[in-house]
């Protein structure tokens, strides 16, 4: 137990390794106003949740059409956190290539990507945890669904943080049976989108005869569900350590 909590807070210490550094420099470089539109100051991060908030705060910023950019070391934290939560490439790569996406305002393939991240990690957990650590035969039925979001919790996963915003009836939907059954919100959404339909995101503030479809019209479902993904990899990734599935764990980082 000494060993395994060692490790959650080593993976920590590695993750926060720079920002005190970075705020020093934001504090000299920023003096400059004309600087601050090219830096957008973070401020003191002292943990996880410090970070995510300025990342949100960046991102939803309305006064812009397109998001604001993160600099090279923001950017490098982002992915970072999820490589190091996950700890297995077969999963991280599809969180790294989402917030870079949201770099590019790519808002469809980022969206489409954390989905299959999150079916991945459930997929891949699962998997090893009934059969083996070796994941080159993964069930090609156990796809994100109910009943799989169901078996993950049985097991003791962190499901809870698979709750989109405002889904208040998650566990009456999980429960729902076959007749009858109410998909809950990531696997509605999954469905949708990684099946090609994205009426759902149509725009008509404007009213039906002026609908608009573009991929800004699903800038804030990214966003949500980037929020919901880096809630889900950290208690995962806790998740996973307790288990001795992760893989650096394995490796001492």
């Amino acid at each position: 137990m000494k060993k395994i909590n060692a490790f959650k807070k080593q993976i920590e210490d590695y993750w926060m390794n720079g920002f005190k550094e970075e705020y020093e420099i934001e504090n000299l470089i920023c003096e400059d106003t004309d600087f601050q539109d090219f830096h957008h100051k973070m401020g003191e991060i002292n943990n996880p949740d410090d970070f995510w908030n300025f990342y949100f705060k960046l991102k939803r910023n309305n006064d812009f059409i397109l998001s604001k950019n993160l600099t090279i070391f923001q950017r490098t934290k982002a992915t970072q956190f999820f490589i190091l939560y996950c700890g297995d490439a077969a999963m991280h790569w599809f969180f790294v290539q989402a917030i870079d996406a949201l770099e590019h305002d790519l808002y469809i393939p980022a969206c489409s990507t954390i989905l299959n991240g999150i079916e991945a990690s459930l997929r891949i957990t699962i998997h090893q945890l009934e059969k083996s650590e070796d994941i080159s035969n993964l069930s090609c039925y156990q796809v994100l669904s109910n009943p799989l979001i169901s078996k993950a919790k049985d097991f003791g996963l962190p499901t809870q943080a698979l709750i989109l915003p405002n889904e208040i009836d998650f566990e009456s939907k999980l429960t729902s049976r076959k007749a009858n059954r109410i998909n809950v919100e990531i696997v509605r959404i999954r469905n949708n989108i990684c099946h090609g339909n994205l009426t759902e995101y149509i725009n008509t503030i404007l009213g039906k005869e002026n609908a608009i479809l573009t991929p800004e019209c699903l800038r804030e479902l990214a966003l949500d569900l980037v929020n919901v993904s880096r809630v889900w990899i950290y208690y995962l990734g806790m998740f996973r350590i307790d288990k001795l599935l992760h893989g650096h764990l394995r490796s001492g980082l």
